[in-house]
């Protein structure tokens, strides 16, 4: 443990605020999500479980706007959120980026995660 924070290859959680490099925080908060897709079409409905113990506040950068939240929102700790994506046409897969605002890479710099949808 000693030498993995020394090669700072950690990433630390207090207080629903999560701290580490992007290479490491970023797999941890992807991991901890398992996306579920219901139905295709221009509105895919997304079920979005939260596995991890602390809640996610992420900002949507992806190229889709989200149908019933607001660029904005969290995903709660060991729940289901259900999200409907605007991706306009049907789409066999498609890529959701989101900021993950309350994890910190470095003073002010959040980590932004990847998550692919089928």
């Amino acid at each position: 443990m000693q030498k993995a924070m020394e090669k700072r290859h950690t990433a630390v959680w207090f207080k629903n605020t999560q701290v580490g490099d992007q290479e490491f925080l970023a797999p941890l908060v992807e991991e901890s999500l398992e996306v579920t897709r219901k139905g295709k079409g221009p509105v895919p409905t997304l079920l979005i479980h939260n596995h991890s113990d602390a809640d996610f506040l992420r900002e949507n950068l992806s190229d889709y706007t989200l149908h019933n939240f607001a660029p904005l929102f969290t995903l709660k700790t060991h729940e289901t959120t259900t999200v409907l994506v605007k991706t306009l046409e049907s789409l066999e897969s498609f890529e959701l980026k989101f900021r993950v605002l309350n994890a910190f890479t470095a003073p002010d710099k959040h980590p932004e995660i990847n998550l692919m949808v089928q």
